[in-house]
């Protein structure tokens, strides 16, 4: 009687072995949440399986009416090359009622999830756009200017969220590196109000007088 049961017990070890081993084997994926978002749709997931991005707001605290930057951190998590055109990232700020906070012209031209998009982007010059490549397992920083496509006069609580679209595998410029755009992490931004004495003084001249 022994024999058989070292037997089954063997069996039953082989098996549970076979099965880790295969479980670690499995390839990573990245579980997506898939919209389409935009005046002019595209195709947003949570995550990339080739890259991942975050957004860094370098200054603070942030005040209403005051210059803004960002910075952009893209890195690329595969073995091949990722190329994409100038701009790739686009930032959406939301008000604490999910409101979008009020965009400047260039914003509104430029951000395809804005409801006055497809109007202003006429209005503007549509430059040469630039071909950058980030190498494997490359990061790349920039900054960017929050306030060329937001006012930002108003105070309170906003949520940042990037959207980076158009990645594509350099070895193959038809492959797309990805979905069509994935977000970044939500970042939370809180705009203080101005400060008197961080208001530029008067100087009793009008616009455009020397």
């Amino acid at each position: 009687m022994k024999a058989p049961l070292c037997c089954v017990l063997v069996l039953v070890t082989c098996s549970l072995s076979l099965l880790a081993q295969n479980k670690a084997a499995a390839p990573k994926t990245v579980k997506e949440t898939v919209d389409v978002v935009g005046i002019v749709p595209r195709t947003v997931t949570d995550a990339s399986p080739y890259a991942s991005a975050k957004l860094i707001v370098t200054k603070k605290p942030v005040r209403a009416g005051q210059p803004v930057k960002v910075q952009f951190k893209l890195v690329n998590r595969s073995d091949q090359s990722l190329s994409y055109i100038e701009p790739m990232v686009f930032l959406e700020l939301r008000d604490r009622e999910g409101k979008l906070a009020q965009e400047t012209e260039l914003g509104c031209a430029y951000d395809f999830f804005s409801p006055c998009h497809t109007d202003s982007q006429k209005k503007l010059p549509n430059p040469a756009r630039k071909r950058s490549m980030v190498p494997p397992h490359a990061e790349e920083l920039s900054v960017l200017s929050l306030t060329s496509f937001y006012t930002l006069r108003n105070p309170g609580t906003y949520t940042l969220t990037g959207y980076v679209c158009g990645l594509e595998q350099a070895a193959n410029a038809s492959q797309s590196g990805g979905p069509e755009c994935f977000k970044t992490r939500k970042v939370k931004l809180k705009v203080a109000r101005t400060r008197a004495s961080e208001m530029a003084p008067a100087t009793g001249k009008t616009s455009g007088e020397d």
